[in-house]
């Protein structure tokens, strides 16, 4: 979810399609990748998905994460999980950049998810 809400953030169509299949295998469900995909409000998913999905937003806007939000989702996914929300976000914001450097074309036959 956290490399769907980057790639949908800076529009980037190849980490998009690679990561939304992975995200289905993993059971992540259709109707969260959809409002992803549409910028529909992240805040209004279950808080099992809203309160990480805050996370990625604060990290891609350069913004700290209000203690509170941090402390909610360490009781969801410990110290481990919260940080890797946060690296993910910045990673994957990196790599997207590399994928625009080269012009990344998306798999042969697959409409441009956005």
């Amino acid at each position: 979810m956290a490399i769907l809400i980057t790639a949908r953030s800076v529009n980037q169509g190849y980490e998009w399609v690679a990561h939304a299949r992975i995200a289905r295998t993993e059971k992540l469900p259709d109707d969260v990748i959809e409002r992803i995909r549409t910028r529909g409000d992240l805040a209004a998913l279950p808080p099992r998905y809203a309160r990480p999905a805050r996370v990625v937003q604060h990290v891609l806007a350069y913004e700290s994460i209000p203690q509170d939000l941090q402390d909610q989702v360490k009781g969801d996914l410990g110290v481990p999980g919260l940080v890797e929300l946060v690296t993910l976000a910045g990673q994957y914001r990196l790599i997207a950049g590399v994928l625009f450097a080269f012009d990344s074309p998306l798999p042969e036959s697959t409409p441009p998810p956005f």
